[in-house]
């Protein structure tokens, strides 16, 4: 994929369960993103689960390094203008990256983050907010954010530069 706008990455460690289900519910969505899935040494079939997609997806695999390290990995392969994170047993509400590509368009930040709920991976149906248990900020977030880290994984847009 040639200059894709977003370059989504999914870190995923024995997540043969969960990755077809999330990889087809992103390409539903977001059909013109770069998905990558960084397999990270997982034990079980995530690799091939995830290769089924054949071009749909790029699928890296590396030694199991943890979740940084995958999504790490899967930074210095990605083309996109903007950068993604979404774990593989998490999901994005339908408008939450046109959302926030059209606020770093409009704004000139760099970054921006979002709210995130917990759900039931069976029924999909949210079971919490984390804005309810720890406080959402604005502005200069930088000395909060160095003493907490208060921003859920899957909820970052990062400008590539």
């Amino acid at each position: 994929m040639k200059n894709p706008e977003v370059s989504v990455i999914i870190p995923a460690y024995n997540e043969a369960q969960s990755i077809g289900r999330l990889v087809t519910k992103i390409k539903t969505l977001f059909p013109a993103f770069e998905i990558i899935v960084v397999n990270d040494g997982s034990t079980d079939d995530t690799a091939d689960k995830a290769a089924s997609f054949g071009q749909a997806i790029r699928l890296i695999r590396k030694s199991n390094g943890g979740t940084s390290a995958a999504r790490n990995m899967g930074i210095l392969c990605s083309t996109g203008r903007y950068i993604a994170f979404l774990d593989a047993d998490d999901l994005w509400k339908p408008e939450k990256l046109r959302l926030q590509v059209a606020l770093l368009e409009k704004s000139g930040l760099k970054w921006v983050y979002a709210d995130g709920y917990s759900f039931s991976s069976d029924t999909e149906k949210i079971l919490s907010r984390f804005g309810s248990v720890s406080r959402l900020r604005n502005g200069d977030i930088f000395a909060p954010l160095f003493l907490y880290n208060f921003i859920p994984s899957g909820t970052p847009l990062i400008t590539r530069s």
